[in-house]
């Protein structure tokens, strides 16, 4: 890929907890119109849905996420696909309250229909005046991605709607026997397929109907890696979450790793270090998936066979992993203490 929207952020900088596999850490070089847009949406979500209070979403203290997530995006789509991150974020945070009040064992039509509200009508409807305030805000990212290009738009709308409808109900489960028996689904609720729409849309990339089987196969050991580092850093936020809730589950590898080796241990009961050996687990898990995916990448770039946006879109999520790790360590969203950093340091 020829880098011409980013540059590389000095290792000295910043820490990888030794799972990034020696993946470099990009930035874009409009960081600032990011953060700009990010802060945007919450400002918006706070008038016209609900004020926010206490919330932390894509914004960063060393990093804002999608400044480092997508640094080859096009200059021109930066701004929308960070707007269209943070209302994921504020999405994502309205879903896991509403399932809180709920059965997640047997949520219901009230439940279904907090989710078709995202996931219904935006282009066929494209402005019912009969939608709630989150609705339209949602008709306006898309409203504007379509003007800016509408075929790569349609396509990223539609791995919206599945990541939304299918990832609901993959959330409602709870019966994980193993991290093996996890993580396909973790891979479909961390968006997958939204990702997909994104890097594709925010880097004007094509690729052939023909590639999208391998795309995917191909990619996925990446994003295996991006939801266990999600769960690595989120654990401590979605447990307490939990606990507070009342739940006694923990949509998490962590927790399933933890209720996993209580099984083979043949008690109900989970030993005092059960925890701190799942989070090690989980790392060991994330170098695993990290390396076998960069290793991917590398012997990609040597076939001849597949198409050169295919090999963009490869090498955009390995640049995913890196700066997403990187995020997730530094960010106020999964770290109630400060971090030895200051905001929007990127250019270090």
């Amino acid at each position: 890929m020829d880098f011409r929207f980013s540059q590389e952020v000095n290792p000295s900088t910043y820490k990888t907890d030794g799972l990034a596999d020696g993946i470099p850490v990009r930035v874009h070089r409009d960081f600032h119109k990011a953060f700009q847009r990010a802060l945007q949406a919450q400002q918006d979500w706070s008038s016209h849905v609900r004020p926010l209070s206490g919330y932390q979403g894509g914004l960063g203290n060393k990093f804002s996420l999608m400044s480092v997530a997508m640094p080859e995006c096009l200059p021109e789509r930066l701004e929308i696909m960070s707007y269209a991150n943070e209302f994921a974020f504020l999405y994502d945070d309205a879903m896991e309250a509403h399932l809180d009040g709920h059965n997640t064992q047997d949520p219901g039509p009230k439940h279904k229909s907090f989710f078709n509200m995202f996931r219904d009508g935006v282009m066929d409807r494209p402005n019912d005046s009969n939608w709630r305030p989150e609705k339209h805000l949602q008709a306006r990212v898309w409203n504007e991605m379509m003007a800016i290009d509408r075929p790569r738009a349609i396509k990223a709308l539609a791995g919206w709607a599945i990541s939304v409808d299918v990832g609901s109900e993959y959330r409602a489960r709870t019966n994980f026997k193993s991290l093996e028996d996890y993580i396909p689904t973790r891979v479909i609720d961390f968006g997958e397929r939204t990702w997909y729409g994104a890097l594709t849309f925010g880097m004007a990339l094509s690729i052939p109907p023909v590639e999208f089987g391998d795309c995917m196969n191909l990619a996925r050991p990446g994003y295996v890696a991006l939801a266990l580092i999600n769960d690595l850093y989120s654990w401590e936020k979605e447990r307490n979450a939990a606990k507070a809730a009342g739940e006694d589950f923990v949509f998490n590898a962590i927790w399933v790793i933890m209720q996993e080796r209580s099984r083979d241990k043949g008690t109900g009961l989970l030993p005092e270090d059960a925890e701190a050996e799942a989070i090690a687990t989980c790392r060991a898990e994330i170098k695993k998936y990290v390396r076998e995916y960069h290793t991917t990448v590398d012997h990609v770039f040597h076939d001849p066979t597949l198409s050169k946006d295919l090999k963009a879109y490869l090498e955009a999520v390995l640049l995913m992993i890196s700066g997403t790790l990187v995020w997730s360590i530094y960010c106020p969203r999964y770290n109630s203490k400060p971090q030895d950093s200051q905001h929007q340091s990127e250019m270090s």
